[in-house]
């Protein structure tokens, strides 16, 4: 006569082999969803957002390296099941940045729907580890140029990197008639009291190159000392670097402390000239690969 206690056991076992066994093939079909980037899967850290007719959803990528190899990236669009609905190769030489862009008007028609970006997020978390790829996901309003939305997650680090990036932003794009602020903060330590810090901050365009700036200290970057406890901005109007004819430009802020970069906190701000209200801010955070 059979036992119901082992019946029931061995019916347990099945199950729980049964679900590990699908757990294990989810996964695998997720790390497979779109291939390429010379990873074994992607890791996803955008999550969705919802996009209307008027709007242009843009993904922008930057290789901040400057010595490190070309990197190519194929960079996505998917909708809220999971659906690619357009795709782009492209290849990122150090401090290059490119993007990709959505029609909210095509997708949208006149409701609004919603889309995931997709970029690998940790190639660093890999064998073999390349200089992440920073990623940032604007919402532009499509007459106007002006981002009305900048989506920036946690960016990661390589496993044996700085505990804080030194080159922490992604690209943004601004508009005639906005300011854009770049901000530093030295926090103070009442436990043990830091000396003082020194950095250096300027801007890049989206092919690399250095913004070339003006006022008492022209070149392509500002050093500043900050004392614990103290803050100091950067300016740059946005129609000192348009170009003729051109309504918007992309840019990233570079901060360079001359320390540990765990010392600073940086902040970008796009400044309405003539309400002089913050228009957007991006506090850029990072996480060390594999953490929670």
């Amino acid at each position: 006569m059979n036992n119901p206690r082992v019946s029931l056991k061995f019916i347990a076992l099945m199950a729980l082999a049964a679900l590990s066994a699908g757990l294990a093939s989810g996964r695998a079909a997720l790390s497979a969803q779109g291939g390429g980037n010379a990873n074994d899967g992607e890791e996803f850290i955008f999550g969705t957002v919802g996009v209307t007719a008027p709007q242009t959803a843009r993904l922008n990528v930057v290789n901040p390296a400057t010595d490190e190899p070309a990197q190519a990236r194929v960079l996505k669009f998917l909708d809220a099941a999971g659906n690619v609905i357009v795709t782009k190769t492209v290849t990122l030489a150090p401090g290059e940045s490119a993007y990709l862009d959505i029609d909210g008007a095509a997708i949208a028609g006149s409701g609004r729907v919603q889309i995931r970006a997709l970029d690998p997020s940790c190639p660093s978390c890999r064998p073999n580890p390349t200089f992440g790829i920073i990623q940032t996901l604007e919402l532009i309003d499509t007459v106007t140029g002006r981002t009305d939305i900048l989506y920036a997650p946690a960016q990661f680090l390589r496993p044996d990197g700085p505990p804080t990036s030194p080159e922490p932003f992604g690209m943004v794009g601004v508009i005639g008639g906005q300011t854009v602020r770049l901000s530093v903060t030295s926090p103070p330590n009442p436990v043990s009291p830091p000396n003082p810090v020194r950095v250096s901050m300027g801007f890049v365009r989206s092919d690399g190159q250095p913004i070339i700036l003006i006022g008492d200290f022209p070149g392509p970057t500002k050093s500043f000392t900050l004392q614990p406890g103290e803050s100091v901005s950067l300016d740059l109007s946005a129609d000192y670097i348009l170009a003729d004819g051109e309504t918007r430009a992309e840019i990233r802020p570079v901060v360079k402390p001359d320390g540990p970069p765990q010392r600073i906190i940086p902040t970008l701000e796009l400044i309405d000239d003539t309400t002089r209200k913050t228009a957007l801010l991006y506090a850029p955070v990072t996480r060390a690969c594999g953490s929670n």
